[in-house]
């Protein structure tokens, strides 16, 4: 009667249940009822309608009696695994559910983990590297232009912790949109992704319409406390002032692609990164080469290379989208738990932005205190080339962890715990390995990466030694970076806040504000990086312990649910399948 579905392994086919290998009972244990029997239990889920106002209605005034249309505020893990319990039909012989329901996105389930792997992740790395050639091409470009060099470099460098507050903003709101959204496809709830598209959009606007015109009229201010000089000044203001009035193109782009990904298009994302980087290159060629604009230009061709692919992928989930995934007016309803839970699932991310910014502003204020008017200039030049050239190193990371996030999400929502641990040993063991190769490049070829930025000798000499110094611990973020993403798909987004903010704020901060006025050189402010990423790794393996027994106890709890709801009938044959099986 029942396809033979996995509900924890995720492993399906379209056999009967009468059909079903009697290897699902291999590991049973002497009761003749163990996990892995209950893993096999089916899962009956109707196909659900999509995005209409009828459904929302709907799922919202039965969330209690349908196991798919839940309560988004999912309080307790004994109320999700209650409201996600399997359906039986009546025993009444009708065969309206002999089949598994078929979805735009039931691949997630059923495909090899590595395969899947590098669907999601390679596509989202080499986006993630082209959105960064184009942040280098910024850079190198204006650094190797007659109307800018390194005090125009100096002059991006110091902007970069409000650039980075942007980013973590649309970084963090992307990522609660994405796991918001994994865990909703894996319910099969789509009038909630769809209200989850709405809300983090809705966030975005308010957001990135009050911050930046706060920091508009104070960036003068803020660029003089960073070490400006008046060469800085002229190429950091207009700079600024441009991608503060535009900061709101960054963040949607950004968020864009998470959408995306989270709708099973990880080469959409791609495609929209590299025609953004494309435009963005194309246009700063034209701007600072050919109307000599310098970092004006700069701004420009990065505020239309973001904004024109986000208007793009907006109109196809708009009017376009067959996989239910849709943007209507009904998406805009503000729904306070939805934005609290994208909230809680981005913050993770954001501290870790705005911790960076933090650093690195107070990084630029302690330059500005040990190091001469006339050598500052190189000193910013120097670290941030260093700064960029880690970011061009983390790419595979963040591809690893991103990739990582709408499968962990999907099968967290659906309950699918075997497979879920298995693409969670996965991601974590791929990053260590990505992790340890990067540092060994690092620290045996640092010219490599700042000969693109800069050919003056004496600022590739400072950040030679820089580079050395910022990565010596850089081996343990393999590890860190995809575990703390894996925090934020399955919930437990305050274990990865605590880890960003000790790494950036708690300990990386206040280190760098001793070590530089104790010790008083350049080289002791940047040791503070290295010596905080150890701390926020240690840190890291306590905090996986914690997310291990939540989920072992979660998975128990389902199982137990299950066992609790499902036929006698099926229980029964279950259990002589288990005796048969160990005779």
């Amino acid at each position: 009667m029942y396809g033979n579905s996995d509900p924890l392994s995720g492993e399906s086919d379209s056999s009967s249940h009468q059909h079903q290998s009697d290897d699902d009972f291999n590991s049973s244990s002497d009761s003749g009822l163990s996990g892995d029997i209950v893993d096999a239990i089916p899962v009956h889920n109707p196909e659900p309608d999509r995005c209409s106002d009828h459904h929302a209605h709907t799922s919202d005034s039965s969330s209690s009696s349908s196991p798919m249309y839940r309560s988004d505020a999912d309080e307790n893990d004994e109320d999700d695994d209650a409201a996600a319990l399997p359906q039986y039909p009546a025993a009444s012989g009708s065969n309206e559910a002999e089949d598994p329901p078929k979805h735009a996105h039931a691949f997630m389930a059923t495909r090899p983990i590595p395969l899947l792997f590098m669907q999601f992740s390679v596509p989202v790395g080499f986006g993630l590297l082209v959105s960064m050639a184009y942040s280098i091409a910024d850079m190198a470009l204006v650094g190797h232009a007659s109307t800018g060099g390194d005090m125009a470099m100096a002059a991006i460098g110091l902007f970069y912790p409000l650039e980075s507050m942007a980013a973590g903003i649309g970084t963090g709101l992307g990522t609660g949109l994405n796991a918001g959204l994994s865990q909703a496809l894996g319910e099969q709830d789509y009038p909630k992704a769809c209200r989850t598209i709405g809300n983090a959009i809705l966030m975005a606007l308010a957001i990135f319409i009050t911050y930046p015109a706060a920091l508009f009229f104070l960036l003068p201010r803020f660029l003089m406390i960073s070490g400006a000089n008046d060469d800085i000044m002229a190429h950091a203001l207009p700079y600024g002032r441009i991608l503060l009035a535009c900061a709101f193109a960054q963040g949607i782009f950004i968020m864009t692609n998470n959408l995306l990904r989270a709708d099973g298009k990880p080469n959409v994302a791609m495609a929209s990164m590299t025609a953004s980087a494309a435009i963005n290159i194309t246009l700063d060629v034209v701007l600072i080469f050919g109307f000599g604009l310098g970092t004006t230009g700069c701004a420009i061709a990065t505020v239309i290379g973001q904004g024109l692919p986000s208007a793009i992928i907006l109109a196809y989930f708009t009017f376009f989208s067959k996989t239910g995934v849709r943007i209507r007016l009904s998406s805009f309803k503000p729904d306070l738990r939805l934005m609290w839970h994208i909230f809680l699932v981005g913050i993770s991310l954001f501290v870790q932005r705005i911790g960076q910014s933090i650093k690195l502003f107070v990084m630029n204020v302690m330059f500005e205190r040990i190091i001469s008017s006339d050598e500052i200039g190189y000193y910013l030049a120097a670290n941030q080339s260093v700064s960029r050239s880690y970011l061009l190193l983390f790419v595979p990371l963040m591809a690893v962890g991103q990739g990582a996030l709408p499968l962990v999400g999907y099968c967290y929502g659906s309950h699918r715990y075997k497979r879920l641990s298995q693409t969670i040993a996965f991601s974590v063991l791929t990053g260590i390995a990505l992790g340890l190769a990067a540092w060994v490049i690092v620290l045996l070829f640092p010219r490599l990466y700042l000969r693109i930025f800069t050919d003056d000798p004496h600022t590739i000499a400072i950040g030679t030694t820089f580079a050395r110094i910022y990565c010596l611990a850089f081996f343990v973020v393999g590890f860190q970076s995809p575990v703390t993403l894996v925090f934020m798909a399955i919930k437990l987004s305050p274990l990865g806040m605590i880890v960003m903010l000790t790494r950036h704020v708690l300990v990386g901060t206040p280190l760098m504000v001793v070590l530089g006025l104790t010790i008083g050189t350049p080289e002791a402010v940047i040791a503070a990086s290295p010596i905080g990423d150890l701390i926020a790794a240690s840190l890291c393996v306590l905090m996986s312990g914690i997310a291990v027994w939540h989920l072992v106890r979660r998975a128990r709890l389902h199982r137990a649910q299950v066992l609790k709801t499902a036929p006698h009938s099926e229980l029964e044959m279950l259990k002589a399948l288990a005796e048969d099986d160990r005779a």
